[in-house]
């Protein structure tokens, strides 16, 4: 097996691109697998690329190293290199914060989340319209998951908790959601049929127990927004006080202020 650092060139303006490879045979005609690097090659042909190799190494870890060494700062932020990203970390990882396009690859996808939440949004607004003009639920007519597909969404769901900062960051995106003026809830207007509710009413027939979804939590209260939530004790947000400690709170206020 052949490890080496590769370098390879555009002959017409003279842009390069670095990386590492590891082959058994080694005229294989790898020349690199960047993604605008095969955006170039796919606009100016294979034939005016060359690549040479820069450096052998002995092992991967070897390989690696010398990557991280070879692509640096300079070469991505060079107009002349193809490379997105520092050796040693693949060519499609960007998003680190020391990449000096983090906060405007960041921003790019931000921007684009936030354009297809609200092409979504209009769509399921245009579908609540049509089932409510035609009396039919159009959503997820004629769509269903096999026994195999919900079988895998059951058994990786299974057992999945939470970490306080990520119910605090749900909550805090969803109260932001809703309070855009063109948020459309994708529930409104949906209507269940009989077998739909009948097959809800089924798996809701005992909830007693281990089965009750809010087994093992408890009442949670915040006490600068008045909303309440119910979590496992030490699953919290932070700063919620439980709701039975804050009404023994105001129990004692009150007796302090009659007295």
């Amino acid at each position: 097996m052949h490890h080496f650092i590769y370098k390879t060139t555009n002959s017409v303006n003279g842009k390069y691109y670095k990386g590492m490879h590891s082959t058994d045979v080694l005229d294989d005609g790898y020349i690199g697998s960047g993604v605008i690097l095969n955006n170039a090659i796919k606009k100016y042909g294979v034939k005016c690329f060359t690549c040479e190799i820069v450096q052998y190494a002995d092992s991967v870890e070897e390989l690696r190293k010398l990557e991280s060494d070879f692509i640096t700062i300079e070469d991505i932020t060079s107009d002349q290199c193809y490379n997105i990203a520092m050796g040693g970390r693949g060519g499609k990882i960007v998003l680190f914060p020391e990449h000096p396009k983090y906060a405007e690859v960041k921003e790019k996808m931000s921007a684009s989340h936030r354009a297809r939440s609200k092409r979504t949004s209009e769509r399921v607004k245009r579908q609540h319209e049509v089932a409510r003009e035609t009396g039919k639920n159009t959503c997820m007519m004629g769509k269903a998951q096999s026994d195999g597909q919900k079988l895998a969404v059951s058994a990786a769901l299974k057992g999945r908790k939470k970490t306080p900062e990520s119910i605090e960051k749900r909550r805090t995106a969803l109260l932001a959601k809703r309070a855009d003026p063109d948020y459309v809830n994708p529930l409104k207007g949906r209507i269940l049929s009989k077998e739909r509710r009948a097959v809800i009413s089924l798996s809701h027939a005992d909830v007693s127990g281990e089965r009750n979804p809010n087994y093992g939590k408890r009442k949670f209260f915040n006490p600068l927004t008045g909303e309440s939530v119910r979590a496992a004790i030490g699953e919290e947000p932070v700063g919620w006080i439980e709701s039975s400690e804050w009404r023994k709170m105001n129990r004692r206020k009150s007796d302090t202020m009659k007295t």
